[in-house]
């Protein structure tokens, strides 16, 4: 920052700062308006510098008030509204009887470069927690209203409160997974169907920054390894879902006696596919430093009600046709009891690295304390930093069978069709038709193993242009015996066993990826990536798994409108994945790809302070083709097209 307050973000090849520096000082000074800044500048190849930033920089020096932006209605009270709605529509052409009985299911999702799911914005991420959606044919359309209200009670205390009102139109079974997600009491996958609900009435008390809320909340503080949430089965949306109870979260800075601590309570309903009742109730408590963090977590749930006896346990296998789950009488669980203790420590040394370490460990009682106790440990470690311009997250895990296995069914609307044999591509950390507590796609049970992920931006003229290369590898702790799968608490995702006696063998997870993406002159995009998945547990029995799953994606973006407030992309590019090998078979019977072109349109509108619209158009065409000698998953080719509009004052 120079004496004039203005801020250079970045001093990079491209428009020389001092020329950039000048026309912000014509702005400041009220010779020149924001708009008249000629495009010679937003789109210099190689401009150098970060405009969404500078945009925000512009808009400071100089805000100005339009009709559509929020003034408050006094000096103490505000007002905010937002409102998004997505229309989509399908159409699906079973080729053949088995695509049919098997069903439509977009496996493409988990593998795109560039993803547009997370508040409307491309991120380029690790798969989502959910990355299977299901295809059915119809269309809907979803609208999720939300108004708000804040009000300074005094100088110490803001209280605010949010409502939310969901409709749907059409076919459920499209809106609920290819729609908006809805709130807590709208959503079907938590078991509800309101249509107008209270989504959070909270108060902060300014002097200790301390937040007290009532209604759907995100942890805070609460380490992924203990508590994460429900996965989202909704595509456009966050990666998790809410919680709803109540959440108490509080930062304090050295008042009188007491150390710079942080904690956070929270008691919560479960949502669960069963007549029963879950709840969870938990703390979080720790110490942050400038070089240093350390936290401790508890986390109960617990489940009460007439007919808790009647969850099913986990599925693991089948034999002849027969589910394998745990011995009887544990088959079926409840009342559920769970306790979970867990400590975290990070420390940051030198300029660029991070080391971390992760402990937790839970008792867990399937049938209450009637029944057994079954204990569980969980350790990760791992070390982060930048070794000249690589940046580098190296991390090694060991999540035992036994940790954390209380089961909570997923709610599914009987619009949406249930998981396939491919049901969690790439991953398989969870089992099907179920959630889990922690982050499972994180921390996943029985697996133990090591993670690597590598980012180099190029300097020089491609300074805008990264790439990235991420190495995995998951080992089974303990290998699918009859014996053990059928213990209670024993949690095996996807390994399970086909014959009466199971596998002495370890299965194992092998990943290697890589990609490019690039900000192109001019402010085109694209990126390019490639995934290689290998899945092995080699037996000469129905316990065979062997095969591969390739992918490709291809996404370019061309800027249609490249303004400081409004941008439009005009985006094409196709995804392509191939499974081939041996699925729980002896013989090769897992052939098949799919590939799903797409087209589209993205256009963002900013105004400062608070206004924000999007609008998307996009186009996909999903096509799959079973080459297998005898069809595992049959042929069928799908089209989708959405319309999406979001509007935030």
């Amino acid at each position: 920052m120079d004496k004039s307050g203005l801020v250079t973000f970045s001093s990079g090849p491209g428009t020389p700062v001092r020329i950039l520096r000048k026309e912000l000082q014509k702005i400041g000074a009220g010779k020149k308006k924001t708009e008249e800044i000629r495009d010679k500048y937003l789109r210099a190849p190689m401009l150098g510098l970060d405009m969404d930033r500078v945009a925000d920089a512009l808009q400071e020096i100089k805000p100005e008030s339009s009709w559509f932006q929020t003034r408050p209605e006094s000096d103490r009270y505000k007002t905010n509204f937002s409102i998004e709605s997505i229309a989509t529509g399908i159409d699906v052409d079973f080729k053949d009887a088995t695509a049919k009985t098997q069903g439509a299911f977009d496996y493409t999702m988990g593998f795109l470069t560039q993803r547009v799911h997370k508040e409307w914005e491309p991120t380029y991420t690790l798969p989502r927690p959910l990355n299977v959606f299901s295809v059915e044919e119809g269309a809907a359309i979803t609208t999720r209203a939300r108004a708000g209200v804040y009000a300074d009670m005094s100088e110490d205390w803001t209280v605010g409160l949010e409502v939310d009102a969901y409709g749907l139109g059409g076919d459920a079974g499209v809106g609920d997974i290819w729609g908006v997600t809805p709130p807590y009491f709208s959503n079907p996958f938590v078991g509800h169907s309101n249509d107008v609900s209270l989504n959070t009435l909270w108060a902060r008390y300014q002097p200790l920054d301390t937040t007290i809320s009532v209604g759907a909340f995100t942890p805070l503080h609460v380490g992924d390894y203990v508590l994460k949430g429900e996965p989202n089965p909704t595509f456009y949306g966050p990666d998790y879902l809410p919680f709803y109870g109540v959440n108490i979260v509080r930062r304090f800075y050295n008042p009188f006696f007491i150390p710079s601590t942080l904690y956070e309570v929270y008691f919560a309903e479960l949502p669960e596919n069963s007549d029963s009742t879950s709840w969870l109730g938990g703390f979080y408590l720790g110490r942050e430093y400038e070089d240093m963090k350390y936290g401790f977590n508890f986390m109960s749930p617990f489940n009460r009600g007439a007919s808790t006896s009647e969850i099913d346990s986990p599925l693991q296998g089948t034999v002849d046709g027969n589910p394998v789950r745990w011995e009887s009488p544990y088959n079926k669980v409840g009342k559920q009891d769970e306790f979970v203790l867990g400590a975290d420590y990070s420390y940051n040394f030198l300029p660029t690295y991070k080391a971390w370490a992760a402990y937790a460990h839970s008792i867990y009682q399937p049938t209450g304390s009637d029944g057994v106790d079954v204990h569980g440990n969980l350790f990760n470690t791992g070390i982060s930093g930048t070794i000249g311009r690589v940046s580098f997250n190296v991390e090694g895990f060991w999540v035992e069978p036994k940790y954390d296995p209380f089961v909570i069914k997923t709610e599914r609307p009987g619009d949406v069709q249930s998981p396939g044999l491919f049901y969690e591509l790439p991953y398989f950390t969870t089992y099907a038709d179920s959630w889990q507590l922690h982050d499972a796609k994180k921390y996943p049970q029985n697996r133990e193993g090591v993670r690597l992920h590598l980012d180099y931006p190029f300097p020089g003229i491609l300074s805008f242009t990264r790439l990235f290369a991420d190495l995995d590898y998951l080992r089974q702790i303990e290998s699918s015996k009859a014996d053990n799968v059928q213990e209670p608490g024993f949690i095996e995702p996807f390994f399970g066993i086909r014959t009466q006696e199971g596998t002495g063998k370890k299965g194992s997870i092998s990943h290697g990826g890589i990609g490019v993406a690039s900000d192109l002159p001019y402010n085109h995009k694209i990126s390019l990536g490639y995934s290689l998945y290998q899945y092995s547990r080699k037996t000469d029995d129905a316990n065979n798994m062997d095969f591969d799953v390739n992918a490709v994606s291809l996404t370019y973006g061309y800027p249609i409108l490249y303004r400081l407030r409004s941008k439009m992309y005009f985006n094409v590019g196709n995804t392509f994945l191939a499974v081939d090998g041996k699925f729980f078979s002896e013989s090769h019977n897992a052939d098949f790809f799919q590939t799903a072109p797409f087209m589209g349109i993205d256009y963002k509108y900013l105004r400062s302070p608070d206004t924000i619209m999007s609008i998307f158009i996009n186009s996909r065409y999903l096509v799959q083709n079973d080459r297998a000698e005898t069809l595992l998953l049959g042929d069928y080719d799908a089209f989708f097209t959405s319309f999406g509009l979001k509007i935030e004052f």
